[in-house]
């Protein structure tokens, strides 16, 4: 891991989504969100359960904001919970290789279908690059202290779909659970050496 993607995973850590387990998280999140919203209240009972800190959240100034009030997830006070979901995938710690890759095959294909399109899977994985490139540069923008950062999450910004193309593109037209396991679970977007194998 390069000294920058280290700082970005040391910005994430500050969340403590790396301190929970992503099947609690989804438990907790799918508890109250099964309608696809989920409220402040709502999450503050939750709290305890995803490291939730509502007053983090309503600050600008910290990164909580950046991830909890984005526009991915918080819309006129409903946060939306497969967003949340995704967020979580990407920053809550995983058990096994297995389970993440379960995990996934659930967030990319929700209505259990035998398999999922090339298109839904791209839109997935564009919709993890909203936690893991988009959110982080917005937070980087409004700090506006490190050129070498900045640099970096330009980068990212321009190359994810060209990316994500590739790897689709790799593809069959139609993708199954074993695809999803075997040559898309790759953790690309993961940046925080935290998993426990």
């Amino acid at each position: 891991m390069s000294e920058i993607e280290l700082q970005l995973s040391e910005r994430e850590w500050k969340l403590n989504l790396c301190k929970v387990k992503y099947s609690e998280y989804e438990r907790a999140i799918q508890r109250f969100g099964y309608t696809g919203h989920i409220q402040d209240q709502s999450l503050q009972e939750l709290q305890d359960v995803i490291n939730f800190d509502l007053g983090k959240a309503k600050n600008r100034n910290d990164i909580y904001h950046y991830y909890y009030q984005s526009p991915y997830i918080f819309n006129k006070g409903d946060y939306k919970s497969r967003q949340l979901l995704l967020m979580g995938y990407i920053l809550t710690s995983h058990e096994s290789k297995k389970q993440a890759a379960n995990a996934m095959w659930g967030l990319v294909n929700p209505e259990m279908k035998e398999t999922v399109s090339k298109k839904e899977l791209k839109e997935f994985l564009m919709n993890l690059c909203d936690y893991a490139v988009e959110t982080p540069h917005q937070f980087q923008n409004f700090q506006s202290s490190d050129d070498d950062l900045e640099l970096y999450l330009n980068e990212l910004q321009m190359k994810k779909e060209e990316m994500i193309d590739r790897l689709v593109g790799q593809l069959d037209r139609e993708i199954d659970e074993l695809t999803i396991t075997k040559k898309v679970y790759l953790h690309p977007f993961k940046s925080q050496p935290r998993l426990e194998y």
